[in-house]
């Protein structure tokens, strides 16, 4: 019977607490009948029944104990920055935090931005080419590695995106987006997915800040709002075009790799469609991206292209600092954290800026193709080794080879044996240790940014691989077909420009081809 005064339709069910099941770890609001249909249907009656009972129990213990937390116990992580992400995690999760500092109170976007574990890149570089001239910014410490941790967005724009929320995301341990990821890893083979899982959080994050959901696919609306926000802030279109690139991939995801199809026909059909609106706002935003590329390789024409001794002038200044470092590992003297930077920073320049390899071959040269370098003689006689490296921009057409001197091979050498083994190598273990490795024993993140701060350390212009590949195209104009063929080779371009001259890569050839480039930046000093 309906309460006095209240009609039948105004009475509402008493709201139930969800409990946790211990079993599969999901919360419930009717727990006895899951664990009846599901995670216990094998158990009696009784032992759901104390089951139950039990989870009550604990979650009345939760919500006396366990809903307060005191910040000394928080002190335990180190760094005030750190200490602020894990408060926000905390709160997010419906938890109070007693007693933590005033400024850690109050923030506004800005600090919010500046604890925020992962960053959206202004620009999203779809290619190492790109990437290479639109690195992060550096730390004001010279030979510094700035921590990927906790970023200080000191742009204008990035202000701008943490003002208008577009950093916040969801949870990566959401079932969605954990789905998603070993969708990337597992069916895709993508190996660097985190920047892509960051930004589809970011989008559903946007569409529905509750919990991530394909709600999405029905608000066509509030989409073109998110691009829009977007542009409106400024970000350029080669992101925006990144963001429709992988929430088009995340849909695929939901098509291919689970029942979607089959348990909700009706959302299938919403996805479908909303992908079909989707190529419509990539169509538009792929125009501005032609655009905006032209506008930057005009402003690159505006600019007085270096010449190939310019391009190796970070070399010339270093070196003599290098060999002082290399030669402490015959002595007792003990070399810093700071010069064994340098040491790898100066490695990571010579591969770059002499020996024109892209970022990603720097990154990706691994220890067990080092270990297979081959000894060789050049046709003019001098002594050289020969490396490898599969995985790279173009590793689907060409393999990257190189052809280190000896005096360069012993660098590689004493940093190898000497220098790298001192840090912390948190790469052993993996399928392929990668060759170079940073200061806290990672794989190097950014080969462009270590090697914009090698210049910036010499005070010199910094001078990306990209415009060093460039300079020393423009100077084989004038040299034989054979000469260019075998530099093209060695530049491991594209099949599009290698083909024009295919031929065998032999040893001889990334010999001769290192030499060519030689007599480049000697032609260029006279």
């Amino acid at each position: 019977m309906a309460p006095i005064g209240k009609s039948v339709t105004e009475t509402k069910k008493p709201t139930r607490i969800p409990l946790v099941c211990k079993m599969c770890l999901n919360t419930f609001d009717q727990l006895p009948a899951h664990l009846k249909r599901a995670c216990m249907k094998h158990a009696t009656a009784e032992e759901i029944r104390m089951a139950s009972q039990q989870a009550r129990k604990d979650m009345i213990n939760l919500l006396k104990n366990g809903v307060i937390v005191d910040y000394n116990r928080i002190e335990i992580v180190s760094g005030e920055a750190n200490r602020a992400v894990v408060v926000r995690l905390l709160e997010s999760l419906g938890l109070f935090v007693r007693g933590k500092p005033k400024d850690t109170l109050a923030r506004g976007p800005e600090q919010e931005a500046a604890v925020h574990e992962e960053e959206m890149p202004e620009a999203a570089p779809e290619t190492e080419a790109e990437a290479e001239e639109e690195g992060e910014d550096v730390s004001s410490e010279e030979l510094y590695q700035q921590p990927r941790v906790v970023k200080k967005y000191q742009q204008a724009l990035r202000k701008r995106v943490a003002q208008a929320g577009l950093y916040r995301k969801h949870s990566l341990d959401a079932p969605l987006l954990i789905g998603f990821k070993q969708y990337l890893t597992k069916d895709l083979g993508v190996a660097n997915y985190s920047q892509e899982v960051d930004n589809v959080s970011r989008f559903l994050f946007f569409m529905d800040q509750t919990a991530p959901s394909l709600n999405f696919v029905k608000d066509i609306r509030k989409t073109r709002d998110f691009f829009n926000e977007m542009k409106t802030i400024g970000l350029s279109h080669q992101t925006i075009a990144n963001y429709i690139k992988n929430i088009n991939r995340f849909l695929r995801y939901i098509l291919n790799a689970t029942n979607v199809r089959v348990m909700d026909p009706t959302l299938a059909n919403f996805i479908i469609n909303f992908q079909s609106i989707l190529k419509d706002v990539q169509r538009k935003n792929s125009k501005d991206v032609t655009q905006e590329i032209t506008r930057k390789r005009y402003r690159q024409l505006q600019q007085p292209e270096p010449n190939t001794t310019e391009c190796w002038k970070v070399l010339r200044v270093a070196k003599k600092d290098v060999l002082h470092v290399l030669g402490k590992t015959y002595s007792s003297e003990e070399i810093t954290g700071a010069e064994q930077l340098l040491v790898m920073y100066y490695l990571q320049a010579v591969l770059q800026l002499k020996h024109l390899q892209r970022p990603g071959v720097v990154k990706n040269m691994t220890v067990e193709e080092w270990m297979q370098r081959k000894s060789v003689v050049s046709p003019s006689g001098q002594k050289m080794v020969i490396i490898g490296v599969k995985e790279h921009k173009t590793a689907s057409q060409q393999l990257a080879s190189f052809a280190l001197n000896e005096e360069e091979e012993h660098m590689f050498h004493v940093y190898f044996t000497q220098l790298r083994s001192n840090a912390k190598d948190s790469s052993c273990g993996q399928e392929e240790e990668k060759f170079f490795i940073s200061s806290n024993g990672d794989p190097i993140y950014n080969p462009s940014n270590d090697l914009r701060r090698l210049h910036k350390k010499y005070c010199l212009p910094f001078i990306t691989s990209q415009v060093a590949r460039r300079a020393f195209e423009t100077a084989a104009i004038n040299v034989t077909d054979a000469q260019k063929s075998i530099v093209a080779d060695y530049l491991a371009h594209s099949n599009s420009t290698a083909e024009k001259h295919y031929r065998m890569l032999t040893h001889a050839n990334i010999c001769s081809a290192i030499e060519v480039i030689e007599g480049f930046a000697e032609e260029g000093s006279q």
